[in-house]
């Protein structure tokens, strides 16, 4: 018993060692749109639900965000847009949540574009997104 926790105990430790010895990680960064898209999911939450169910959902945000900065190319082809050949855009999902972004090799940075309810059509939030951007 106290082999296998010794064993447990040096395979988290090679873990960490591996983490902290990684390269530099990314910058990541939400354009204005996303950061409005993260604002107006987490206000419909908090005034429909409640706050707890708000902060878990913006706590698996960061987390999103987060993942980003070690692993920036861990996200598969946005699939709406690689039917129009379009291969700058990736997306990884938070719970039923969409994260568009694109990889900037040489600035270091990962850009999240928008963040959206997967559950919605594509086409739907597109015009949204061109009608708000029309009003600035």
């Amino acid at each position: 018993m106290t082999e296998l926790r010794q064993n447990s105990k040096k395979s988290a430790m090679r873990k960490n060692r591996r983490f902290k010895s990684a390269p530099n990680l990314w910058n990541v960064r939400y354009t204005q749109s996303a950061e409005e898209d993260v604002k107006e999911i987490i206000d419909f939450i908090a005034g429909r639900e409640d706050i707890k169910r708000a902060e878990k959902i913006l706590q698996l945000f960061r987390e999103a965000k987060n993942s980003l900065s070690a692993f920036p190319l861990r996200g598969h082809y946005t699939p709406e847009l690689l039917r129009l050949n379009i291969t700058d855009f990736r997306e990884i999902h938070a719970g039923v949540y969409r994260f568009t972004y694109n990889v900037n090799v040489s600035s270091n940075c990962v850009y999240i574009h928008a963040v959206f309810d997967g559950r919605r059509h594509v086409d739907e939030i597109l015009s949204e997104r061109m009608f708000r951007e029309s009003e600035m």
